[in-house]
């Protein structure tokens, strides 16, 4: 049964999910606890190397699970310190392919009654890419 790792607090769309289950071959999509997206999201941007591995180390550890040939899906809005960390470790160590969602976005002003003005942004999945590092 092969696994998508989705590192990210938001769920999958239907479109993501079909995407991901015809291009990928995925079974099933695997979400992280609250206290591992909390570690995700919240990189320090001062962290030294040392630092940022034992911030990471729990990530690493729910990731422990993956087998080779499952997919993470890794948003990209992450800070690219912690995917240049984790990526080579799951593809080296676990030969976990990494991923990330591409999308179109399609952004809509409207001035409101009051002057302010309202953005909304949609996105429209496109496909997932791999991750190559090195």
């Amino acid at each position: 049964m092969k696994k998508m790792y989705v590192l990210s607090d938001y769920k999958l769309t239907y479109d993501q999910i079909k995407d991901a289950q015809m291009s990928l071959g995925i079974d099933e999509f695997v979400y992280p606890p609250e206290e591992i997206n909390r570690c995700w999201k919240t990189i320090p941007p001062d962290a030294s190397i040392i630092d940022l591995r034992q911030h990471l180390q729990p990530v690493k550890d729910w990731l422990e699970n993956a087998i080779t040939g499952d997919v993470v899906l890794i948003p990209s809005d992450i800070d690219i310190g912690g995917v240049f960390y984790l990526v080579p470790w799951l593809k080296d160590r676990k030969e976990v392919r990494c991923v990330y969602a591409t999308a179109r976005y399609h952004s809509v002003d409207t001035i409101r009654s009051d002057g302010s003005v309202e953005n909304r942004v949609m996105f429209e999945h496109v496909m997932f890419r791999s991750i190559i590092v090195g």
